[in-house]
This record gives structure tokens, C-alpha cells and sequence, in this order.
């Protein structure tokens, strides 16, 4: 990790830093004056360009622009606001989103950070493996924004996963001790400092603190895209039991006629199928629908995990408007994600009374559009970032060439 440093608190009786958790960093104070934002690549190259005073050895920008591309949760550049109004650019927090292979990789000294391997890294959508402090650059009063980022980094898709840091300086050394990552020698002698995440689901009421409520003994939900007929009759089963078994739905109103035009998303509690939601896409919105919660898994915010992995898929997938029906006693539910009831009268199918919601999410920073590599197009759904099958023929000579005129 190349970090540019800044004073830090310390323990006035022992000369120790002041320990902070990572997970708990006060934002409430920062918000009146600091934000963090989604750099594009011309503001990327800005940023690294002035950190590169400091911090020699950096990766050269073309990398991190291309990191960034492939998951622009990796890069946050800091913006401070002055009491005059004019806001102030002035640094950046990035990560290396890593997958399995890579955090392997990491541990073992064999992932090249200055030029990190794409199959290495996770995108938006996927829950990494890990998740790598590459560089920190926040001079002047900026570093507490990293409490900000820590809150976009709170979403289902990170807050379970573990921060890995290996400082180059002394500097980056206390400042990890500080937000409480703890030293660690891997197998291969090398050291690194680790921060471990055990995270349940969101609370309310935490007062200024906010942040994530502990639950070590919390089941793991894990939410995929369904992609193969076994992952298929997983949904048929959870299903089954919500809404024909609980609530008395005929079969043939349940499996409709549109489960082999939609996108499922299984979600499993130690391999077992817990919950599922389907999504059909139309001209200029995506509906979300038949979200079903088997009774034995309600409470694990099975649910919540599930339709914020739809949400961001749809993101990805270019959509900014989602909607809904929702049953009338769902209402409050479906509001927590910005849901809001449409100005329409109710109505009711299977027995069921139902209204229609409607939100506007923000625009995805890369979202998957004409314009990109072709093979990205022809990867399975919802794993754009990683080569697929086809990708390995993209080589071989092709039996037949086409002439274009």
C-alpha cells in the first residue's frame, strides 16, 4: 500500500496510536465538508498525477484507469468543500478488487500490483475474495474521508469481506495500526497487515457512530445469477415452498410463462437454496419480482441481500428505472431501497392485494453497453469483467473468414 501520510491520534499514556475500527469511523462530521465520488478516467489521470510527487511508485495510470473500468468501486477520489463554496480535488483511496485467485496470488507474492492480471480481479457485481488497500493519497485534512468510503464499501457485495494492506512506508505502517488492521506473515514470509470483517446484517439506531452491527454467528448469505438448470430447479423449489406450499397459489399462476425470459438470483444460506428473485427486462426498466424467502431463512436479511445484488445488476445492465408490484403489506419493505408507491389505485391478482412502486437509481459508471470489447458481450451474464469460454478461442484460426465490402 503507497500512502501519502498525515498526523495521527495517539494514546497520550503509552505513546501507542489510537486504535479506530475501520468498519466505525465517524462520517457524521465529514459530510458538511468532504465528499467522495467516482472519478472519470480524465480526473483519474489528474489525481494520480499530482500524487506522483510523493508517491513515486505508483502504478502507471493506464493500469489504474483500466482497474477502475473493470470495477469502479476500486478508485474514490476525495473532494473538499471550502466555507466560500469552491471544492477542492485533492486525493483518492483505490483498491484491487481481488477474487480467489487472487488473493492467492497476493498472499504468495505472485499478484504483480504495479500491473495486476484482470483475471485477478473481481467486478462490480462480485463479491470478492478480498480486498486490497493498493494506495492511499489524502493530504491536507482529507484522510478522515476514508470513513466515507468505508460507507459505500458497507454494501452487501464488500461488508463481509477482509482488507488486506502491505505498507511501504513506516508512515503506512502506524496509520493501519491506527484503523486496526493487525500484522500478519503469510506461508511465503511475507508480511502483511489484515483487517478482518465478521458483519451481520444492518441496525439502525447506532446514534452518530452508524456502521455495522457484529454478528460473528451470522449465516453467510451468498446470491448468484442462475446459470444452470440445477440452479434452475433450486428457484422452482424455493418457490414451491413460499407460494404454492404457504400461501395456497395455483401452480400454473406461479410459474406464469416468464421464468425462461428472465434473469433469476438464487440466494443459498451453507449451500442450501434460501431465497430468489427474478427480473424482466423491458424498453426503459427493469422489473423486479416473485422475491420469495424460504421460512427457515427469514430473518437473515436473505432478502435485503438478494434485491440489492438485483438492483446493482441492473445498474450494470444500463438501467436507472426499476418497478415493481408490491404486495400492500410489503409497502415498507420495498421503501427502504427507495421504492415509492405511483400514483395509481391498487389491485389484485392470486388473491392477493397489490400496488405499483417505482425508483430511479443512480447511473452505473461502466455499465455494460455497445462500445466494448465483443467477447464481453458473449461472456455469461452477469460475470462481464471475467473471460469466458470463448475467450480462450478468440485465438485459433477461424475455419471460415467473412468478406466485408
Amino acid at each position: 500500500m503507497h500512502y501519502s501520510p498525515e498526523k495521527h491520534s495517539v494514546d497520550e499514556q503509552n505513546g501507542a496510536p489510537t486504535v479506530r475500527c475501520l468498519d466505525h469511523l465517524n462520517t457524521q462530521r465529514l459530510c458538511s465538508t468532504l465528499t467522495v465520488f467516482m472519478p472519470t478516467p480524465h480526473e483519474i489521470a489528474g489525481l494520480i498525477e499530482q500524487a506522483k510527487a510523493e508517491m513515486p511508485i505508483l502504478a502507471n495510470t493506464d493500469v489504474i484507469q483500466a482497474v477502475a473500468r473493470l470495477n469502479p468501486d476500486s478508485f474514490w477520489g476525495v473532494r473538499r468543500t471550502r466555507r466560500s463554496g469552491t471544492a477542492i480535488v485533492g486525493g483518492f483511496v483505490a483498491f484491487l478488487m481481488l477474487n480467489e485467485a487472487g488473493r492467492l496470488a497476493l498472499l504468495s507474492g505472485t499478484l504483480d500490483a504495479a500491473n495486476p492480471n484482470p483475471e485477478f480481479l473481481s467486478g462490480q457485481h462480485q463479491r470478492p475474495a478480498a480486498i486490497y488497500v493498493w494506495a492511499l493519497h489524502a493530504r491536507g485534512g482529507l484522510t478522515p474521508a476514508l470513513g466515507l468510503v468505508m460507507d459505500k464499501l458497507q454494501s452487501p457485495t464488500y461488508r463481509r469481506t477482509d482488507f488486506i494492506a502491505r505498507a511501504a512506508t513506516q508512515d503506512g505502517v502506524q496509520f493501519l495500526q491506527v484503523l486496526g488492521f493487525v500484522e500478519e506473515k503469510t506461508e511465503a514470509g511475507l508480511v502483511f497487515h489484515h483487517y478482518r470483517r465478521r458483519f451481520g446484517q444492518i441496525h439502525e439506531g447506532l446514534g452518530e457512530r452508524g456502521g455495522w452491527q457484529e454478528e460473528a454467528n451470522r449465516p453467510v448469505v451468498n446470491t448468484k445469477i442462475v446459470h444452470s438448470f440445477e440452479e434452475f430447479m433450486q428457484i422452482i423449489a424455493v418457490r414451491s415452498a413460499v407460494y404454492v406450499g404457504e400461501e395456497r397459489c395455483p401452480f400454473s399462476e406461479e410459474f406464469d410463462g416468464n421464468d425462461f425470459s428472465s434473469t433469476h438470483i438464487l440466494g443459498t444460506v451453507a449451500g442450501e437454496p434460501a431465497g430468489s428473485l427474478r427480473i424482466r427486462y423491458f424498453a426503459d426498466f427493469a422489473k423486479l419480482e416473485r422475491l420469495a424467502v424460504r421460512s427457515e431463512h427469514r430473518g437473515l436479511a436473505v432478502a435485503k441481500d438478494i434485491v440489492n445484488y438485483a438492483i446493482e445488476l441492473c445498474r450494470t445492465k444500463g438501467y436507472s428505472a426499476l418497478y415493481i408490484h408490491a404486495r400492500i403489506d410489503k409497502i415498507e419493505f420495498w421503501s427502504q431501497f427507495g421504492f415509492s408507491r405511483m400514483d395509481t389505485s391498487s389491485f389484485s391478482f392470486s388473491d392477493y392485494e397489490y400496488v405499483e412502486m417505482r425508483c430511479t437509481v443512480t447511473a452505473h459508471a461502466s455499465p455494460v453497453t455497445l462500445g466494448l470489447d465483443p467477447f464481453v458481450l458473449i461472456r455469461p451474464e452477469g460475470q462481464w469483467e471475467s473471460p469466458g469460454i470463448l475467450d480462450a478461442s478468440r485465438f485459433r484460426r477461424p475455419a471460415m473468414s467473412a468478406k466485408v465490402a
